[in-house]
């Protein structure tokens, strides 16, 4: 513990020091300058502290919200972000009362914090264990349940060092995780308070699924021919795709770029001569193979028209997009090799669902075998089985409702 002290203490010094020349180290000074508005906790008022790294962790969290405000009527909700992605997105949504920035980590900080929120009982997201925060939230006896937990043998919890680690695991009432494998390592290190659920995001996508965002212009730009969307991608998924589809000239393409500053979009124009941009197009136009998809919010509902999927940042550790969001609609998706770190990948690799790929070759492959008549025949099969795995969410709620009781 003395060691994560220090690392903890030295950390927003470096943050400090790269500002000047980094955007985000620049955003992470400045959001902790903002004053945390949370007013007093009224009588009678059941109150519930999230913490969400980010948006990604929020979302992961937000069925099983949805799913404890049934069981807890009037509940309140104060949500804590570490990154600016999180909070900037999020501080308006509905579903959330109060929320702040997590001030860098200390002692003090940390009761402060738990004293202003005064919560009734605290969910914490996935990953990022500030311990500070955590051994606050056991010193002041608040029930605390850690949801979506993924582990894996390597992490430092599970090292020489993970001591203080593995006590504030055991501080958690319960731990929901998300593969039977982070059970496994938790029990194997002493902390038997975890329980395997799965990912409560399945609930969020199957819902989404249900109901999605349509479009007339992307239909129109489909029309019968078969659809690739790129999703959340970025130059590398690009430039693979791009020297492939010589090989493919029915294909229709619809790139849905991570980034869609104006120097992005005409890079990608470049890459794709033709391209025609989702924000100046209209349902009566013609239409090349190649579209941009230039605008937020309309990924989820797009994979509706496609007929496969190639989600970008796999390329980098940590860096891959959601790939359920397509799966629930039964696509062949295919992404990069980094991925040990999302475990939803895991299945969709074993059914045979999602492929691996890292070169133009193994994209071509790829894409031969995901528009045959063979895949489209599979699809209804894996649609199927991340349909059966509706109500998780509502189990986590359920466990945590009974235990607080």
């Amino acid at each position: 513990m003395f060691l994560y002290r220090i690392g903890s203490r030295i950390f927003p010094n470096l943050v400090r020091l790269a500002a000047p020349f980094n955007r985000r180290a620049k955003k992470l000074i400045e959001s902790r300058k903002q004053s945390i508005e949370i007013p007093p906790k009224g009588s009678g008022e059941t109150r519930l502290w999230v913490h969400a790294a980010s948006l990604g962790e929020f979302e992961q969290a937000r069925p099983v919200l949805e799913e404890l405000k049934k069981f807890i009527p009037g509940l309140t909700i104060a949500c804590s972000f570490f990154s600016p992605s999180g909070y900037e997105i999020l501080k308006n949504d509905s579903l959330i009362d109060f929320s702040c920035y997590l001030p860098f980590e200390s002692k003090s900080n940390a009761d402060v914090l738990v004293q202003k929120i005064s919560p009734d009982f605290v969910l914490w997201v996935k990953y990022e264990f500030w311990l500070d925060y955590l051994q606050a939230i056991h010193r002041f006896k608040i029930p605390s349940f850690l949801i979506a937990a993924s582990f894996q043998a390597n992490q430092r919890y599970f090292g020489l060092m993970g001591g203080p680690y593995i006590q504030a695991f055991k501080n958690f009432k319960l731990i929901f995780t998300q593969t039977k494998e982070s059970t496994r390592l938790l029990q194997k290190s002493g902390i038997q308070n975890s329980i395997h659920t799965g990912d409560p995001r399945f609930d969020r996508v199957i819902r989404g699924s249900k109901s999605p965002k349509t479009s007339d212009l992307i239909q129109k730009f489909k029309g019968n021919k078969k659809l690739l969307i790129l999703g959340s991608s970025y130059a590398w998924e690009e430039e693979m795709v791009a020297k492939v589809l010589a090989s493919f000239p029915e294909l229709k393409v619809l790139i849905v770029p991570h980034f869609i500053d104006e120097e992005n979009i005409l890079r990608i124009e470049k890459l794709f001569p033709g391209c025609s941009r989702f924000s100046e197009s209209n349902p009566q136009m013609e239409f090349s193979n190649t579209m941009v998809l230039n605008k937020i919010g309309w990924l989820s509902g797009a994979y509706q028209y496609a007929d496969a999927a190639l989600i970008g940042g796999g390329s980098k550790k940590k860096g891959l997009h959601n790939v359920l969001e397509p799966a629930v609609f039964g696509l062949p998706l295919a992404f990069g090799r980094k991925v040990s770190y999302f475990p939803e990948t895991k299945e969709l690799l074993e059914s045979g669902q999602a492929d691996l790929i890292s070169s133009p070759e193994e994209v071509k492959h790829w894409l031969d075998r995901s528009l045959s008549a063979a895949s489209t025949e599979m699809r209804k099969q894996w649609k199927l089985g991340i349909q059966q795995k509706e109500g998780i969410a509502h189990e986590i709620a359920k466990r945590i409702y009974e235990a607080l009781k």
